[in-house]
């Protein structure tokens, strides 16, 4: 999820050190009537957290006075896969106490190797070949209140705190637990270095955490995140762990209030991290909300994740889609008032960077054009928004301009805030190739005679991440999705063409009414040479002295839209022979057929084409109006003239 407004990437990773905790053996003699030794080993512990998230551990130790649960039971067998358990009846769930001095011990009584067999029973003697003790699984609460809890399948009932309110409902839902390990064998060698008469029970996470770090970029103050929320959506909140095979069946899919320490009073608040412990087993998509972000100074986002977050980035946190214990999904989003720029990466065992982007952009999407070509490098126009139907102002006006790498503004524009609408506009000379900037202010205004202008607002709409539908030229609120344009021509055109009888029709019409046409000049009165545009409806008021238009054998022009009501077409010919017609009198041609409807007006986006045939017995005069074609497409702007003028 590449358009990159902030291409700001960041890691997260937490050193990870494995504690060992030793219960040093107090030995005392004893008579064994059914073995060899006199003397009982007393059993004791190492114990380690594997990756542990910062969010659970201290650092990175347990916790003072946490608890740990750890089953223990006398296993004889070649793997820990097909164990036979020996004795059932004597495994016990045993309580480990997290010491001050950074060592475990057994919560009460001391406990010895042979409190779990029968030693009178040779069979079941844990001193007996292949015979040993083996941690099936642990479990550690953080400090949380125990639930339900099976002890011979170790199986456990665990919700996760949707809403935490503090650090300590992050560490209370960050759930501990340990897999079945190999048994140890009885020994009283070495018993000092931990390798023998211990057993191990090393603890790795149970959950899923999901960290998001905002950095509040482009066009932001220093305490723009002070009042920001952040939730996840439709995640696992309910789950069935068991620890002996580390497999969970997570449920319940809703949406988590991720925490965050609230920020001091006065301190500056642009960087914020937040965190969120789920239930393993959530389906992750790109078609779903992932997460929204409320009120970053006024503005809300709505992530979706991307096809790289899932394929790349988050691959092999991923099995089928779905998220894995033990995993920090890890999201560095860099928010920009025009859109989003995302880093994502996974914490703790993996960790891998993957780059998304959310800008606003512009799409340019043409109309009253033929479409055949796509606006590409060397296309350029002018852009602004404003809050109000206001004439542009230096300061809101951006050109936008077509590269290699697609369109690119001088300068960015930012949604100031969440909720204020404003309109966009935005206009360009045309050359008939490619579109140009203008000047600004008034001159940027102004249309002139023989230059073809084109002008585009906001296209009618449905903004992909609202449900609000925008008629044409609307006033747009602020979203992460592209404000989308349609441009249209803002001139008229005007084509006249002198016709007169030939002599292939006839030698006696070529004799009796045709005219010699060679270097004919034309001349049109009263038309008004230039205009204002009103930027925000795109109309054309005509402006300055009108004058004449000249031209030989043929007029075409780009004019100013206008009344035709005073305009005179005077034609001369090489002989001094002068012709001349109200143009307000020529009549509209449909089906190659004259009307009775006047053309009396220029209007905008239209080419208006008069064939006048003059001869020596009369003169008739013919108006046609054609439109520019008129497609639709996104970012095209060839513009081709046609010619064609239908026949009588």
């Amino acid at each position: 999820m590449a358009i990159i407004i902030n291409d700001k990437k960041m890691n997260l990773k937490y050193s990870i050190l494995p504690i060992s905790a030793l219960m040093f053996l107090v030995g005392c003699s004893s008579d064994i009537t059914s073995g060899d030794s006199t003397e009982r080993l007393e059993l004791g512990f190492n114990t380690s957290l594997s990756s542990a998230v910062v969010s659970r551990a201290s650092a990175n130790q347990f916790a003072a006075n946490s608890e740990l649960l750890a089953f223990v039971r006398h296993v004889e067998g070649a793997s820990k896969d097909n164990y036979n358990d020996v004795d059932a009846e004597l495994d016990r769930l045993v309580t480990l106490k997290v010491n001050a001095a950074e060592s475990v011990s057994v919560d009460g009584t001391p406990l010895y190797w042979d409190d779990f067999s029968k030693s009178a029973v040779s069979e079941k003697d844990i001193r007996a070949t292949n015979h040993g003790l083996q941690s099936y699984y642990g479990y550690c609460y953080n400090g949380g209140t125990p639930e339900r809890l099976t002890e011979a399948t170790g199986t456990l009932e665990w919700n996760a705190i949707t809403a935490p309110a503090s650090a300590d409902d992050i560490q209370h839902t960050d759930l501990l637990w340990s897999a079945a390990q190999d048994m140890i064998t009885y020994s009283h060698a070495s018993v000092k270095n931990g390798k023998t008469g211990y057993l191990s029970v090393p603890f790795t996470h149970a959950m899923s955490e999901f960290t998001v770090v905002l950095e509040a970029g482009n066009g932001f103050s220093n305490k723009a995140l002070k009042n920001t929320t952040v939730t996840l959506h439709s995640m696992n909140s309910k789950g069935t762990f068991t620890a002996p095979t580390a497999t969970v069946d997570g449920s319940a899919a809703d949406d988590f209030t991720m925490y965050s320490p609230a920020p001091e009073e006065d301190a500056a608040v642009k960087t914020r991290t937040y965190v969120a412990m789920t239930v393993p087993g959530t389906v992750l998509s790109t078609e779903n909300t992932f997460l929204s972000i409320t009120d970053a100074e006024g503005n809300n986002y709505t992530y979706y994740l991307t096809a790289d977050n899932l394929t790349t980035a988050w691959a092999t946190a991923l099995v089928e889609g779905k998220t894995l214990p033990g995993y920090n999904y890890h999201l560095t989003i860099t928010l920009n008032k025009s859109g989003v720029s995302v880093v994502a990466s996974l914490t703790d065992w993996i960790t891998v960077e993957a780059a998304g982007e959310g800008i606003i952009d512009f799409t340019a999407d043409v109309k009253s054009h033929n479409i055949a070509n796509k606006l590409t490098e060397g296309n350029a126009f002018n852009l602004w928004m404003t809050a109000a139907t206001d004439e542009p102002t230096a300061s809101s006006t951006r050109t936008a301009e077509y590269t290699a790498n697609g369109l690119s503004l001088n300068s960015p524009i930012y949604w100031p805030n969440g909720t204020d609408t404003y309109y966009f506009r935005a206009e360009a000379n045309y050359d008939g190739e490619k579109l140009t900037t203008l000047g600004e202010g008034d001159d940027a205004r102004v249309v002139k005679q023989g230059q073809d202008r084109v002008w585009a607002t906001t296209a009618a709409h449905k903004a992909s991440n609202a449900t609000k539908t925008y008629n044409e030229g609307e006033a747009i609120a602020p979203r992460t999705g592209s404000v989308p344009f349609e441009f249209k021509h803002v001139m008229s055109k005007v084509i006249i063409n002198l016709t007169t009888p030939t002599a292939e029709e006839g030698a006696n019409e070529a004799s009796t009414k045709h005219v010699d046409l060679t270097d004919a000049s034309l001349s049109l009165s009263n038309v008004y040479p230039s205009g204002k545009l009103d930027i925000h409806t795109g109309a054309v008021t005509a402006t300055g002295t009108p004058q004449a238009i000249t031209a030989t054998n043929i007029l075409n022009e780009f004019v100013v839209p206008q009344a035709t009501k005073d305009m005179v077409l005077t034609v001369t010919l090489k002989d001094g022979t002068k012709y001349t017609f109200n143009l307000a009198n020529a009549k509209v041609v449909k089906d190659s057929k004259p009307t009775t409807e006047p053309i009396s007006l220029w209007e905008q986006g239209n080419v208006y084409t008069y064939n006048i045939n003059i001869s020596k017995q009369a003169v008739e005069l013919l108006g046609y109006v054609k439109d520019w074609v008129k497609n639709e497409g996104s970012g095209n702007a060839e513009l081709i003239w046609d010619d064609d003028v239908p026949t009588e």
